[in-house]
């Protein structure tokens, strides 16, 4: 591994990430345009089908949105009799999983400890959970407040659905799914005095939780 300085003024604007096209929050999505990331997902068994295009351009809640994301870290369970939320039933089909991204540190519990589960999430809010899973929230509020920070460390990485406010679809999940999954990790070493040193290696949530290291996936047949 070697360490990287990260400097709390770093400009993460870099000629490369201005060149990544963002996907408009907007527009319909066909099932054609997240071909390689529905094959991904389903391939380390994320998701199972790949919906129709009415589906596809469903936007999605919070519940269903945190689950993806916690079963894209090997997520299955975690102890029934907690109950972190005042909003989700004990036995809400997305308990376990929420629960067990609040004890990783990724959901952070507000003072009202209600979740909003059945809400349509943003493409901010979930943003903002995938910069956290990939260990970058800190670092996302030295650079700015929400969802600024975030956003900026999502251009960074190259993310292909941009920050915004509108609600998040099926398939624009897919492709921010895809995204950070192949993106790199990093553990925070140290901090202090406008700067966050961390190791960085060649870890990303692919290799961290299934096992996968290639560009080129072989899970069975080519899905990348």
């Amino acid at each position: 591994m070697k360490k990287k300085l990260i400097s709390f003024c770093l400009v993460l604007a870099t000629v490369l990430s201005m060149l990544v096209m963002p996907v408009s929050a907007k527009s319909s999505l066909k099932a054609s345009d997240v071909t390689k990331e529905a094959r991904l997902l389903q391939a380390v068994g994320i998701i199972s089908d790949v919906p129709d295009e009415t589906e596809g351009n469903r936007e999605i809640t919070r519940a269903e949105f945190v689950v993806t994301v916690a079963k894209a870290m090997g997520v299955k369970a975690t102890r029934e009799n907690v109950k972190y939320f005042s909003d989700i039933p004990s036995d809400h089909w997305s308990l376990p999983y929420i629960n067990r991204l609040v004890e990783m540190g990724i959901i952070s519990l507000p003072d009202d400890r209600l979740y909003r589960p059945n809400d349509k999430i943003t493409v901010n809010e979930a943003i903002k959970i995938l910069i956290c899973t990939l260990g970058y929230g800190e670092y996302a509020l030295m650079l700015g407040s929400y969802p600024a920070g975030y956003s900026e460390v999502a251009r960074k990485l190259e993310f292909s659905v941009t920050g915004t406010n509108e609600a998040l679809t099926v398939y624009r999940s897919y492709i921010m799914l895809y995204d950070a999954l192949k993106a790199p990790m990093y553990e925070k070493t140290a901090a202090g005095g406008g700067y966050i040193s961390y190791d960085e290696s060649d870890e990303t949530l692919l290799s961290k939780y299934f096992d996968v290291y290639d560009d080129v996936l072989k899970i069975g047949r080519d899905i990348a």
